[in-house]
């Protein structure tokens, strides 16, 4: 049987996302697929799919839309953790000091209070509390994405991080 790629498009959409930050070109061609296979996303999918438009295909990147249209999507579904965690990601990416860290972390909390499994949201709960100077609930929160997923690199790599600053060597050396 061949796979024509028909029912990747979310997957698409999703790489177009993640590979931003690593390779524009491939997300840009991820985002086409994902285009092209629109007819097999939900209306959510869909929506999700115009939102995050302005991010990955414009040159430059438009940010502040995104923003703006993910705003609109969290509005649309207020009961969906990956929106709120989309909502809560550009944030991050402009550089964060006091004002904006408190927005992610409210973002975080929301989303957290609809999967707290999701371990994405776990991580942007511990950026966003580095960064209001409070280190314990940063390395609590931080313990608990690795709870809920092991293996998350983010997770790991920030832990580390955190260890470092604190002075905890043999602690990171383990991590």
């Amino acid at each position: 049987v061949a796979v024509t790629g028909w029912f990747f498009a979310a997957a698409h959409m999703r790489h177009a996302l993640i590979g931003m930050d690593y390779d524009q070109h491939g997300a840009r061609e991820a985002y086409r697929k994902a285009v092209s296979l629109r007819a097999s996303l939900s209306e959510r999918d869909g929506a999700f799919l115009d939102a995050i438009e302005p991010y990955i295909q414009r040159e430059p990147s438009d940010r502040a839309l995104m923003v703006s249209r993910m705003n609109a999507l969290a509005a649309r579904y207020p009961g969906d953790a990956e929106v709120a965690f989309w909502q809560a990601w550009p944030i991050r990416k402009i550089g964060l000091d006091e004002s904006n860290a408190a927005r992610l972390l409210e973002l975080s909390d929301r989303c957290l209070a609809l999967d707290p499994k999701y371990a994405d949201c776990w991580q942007a709960k511990e950026v966003s509390l580095v960064v209001l100077g409070r280190r314990d609930e940063a390395l609590a929160a931080i313990a608990r994405c690795l709870e809920v997923s092991g293996g998350a690199i983010d997770c790991l790599r920030d832990l580390g991080d955190l260890q470092a600053v604190s002075g905890q060597c043999a602690a990171m050396e383990a991590t």
